[in-house]
């Protein structure tokens, strides 16, 4: 399996992509291939724990079962470069949140006046 990957990605449903795998799961960019009630179950319990180590276990519980059960080959997210005016100041890039138009961008970014210093 060979296919493309976000931050988002990465984040959604129980984390570690399994919101591109799981079957349960409805929307955009879903494979949904993965219907073992074993995979259910990790996922499953990592949504279900606030405890980091548990998390930390379950999260390379799922990563074992990929390379166990599906070897894929992520395409990993390359570097970004946004040119920009030195007049302006304060860009954000926010990869999870609109990368370039975000709320951060859009509330921080100001034009700098030679000279003068920004709070």
């Amino acid at each position: 399996m060979m296919f493309r990957t976000t931050p988002w990605g990465m984040i959604m449903d129980a984390g570690v992509a399994s919101g591109y795998f799981d079957s349960r799961r409805k929307g955009g960019g879903t494979l949904a291939n993965l219907t073992d009630p074993a995979f259910h179950d990790l996922c499953d319990r990592l949504l279900a724990t606030t405890d980091p180590m548990q998390q930390a276990d379950l999260q390379q519980a799922i990563q074992r079962y990929y390379a166990e059960m599906m070897p894929a080959v992520a395409l990993c997210w390359a570097v970004n470069t946004y040119p920009v005016r030195r007049s302006w100041q304060g860009l954000t890039i926010n990869q999870i949140e609109g990368g370039l138009l975000n709320r951060q961008t859009f509330a921080g970014m100001y034009r700098s006046i030679p000279g003068h210093q920004e709070p």
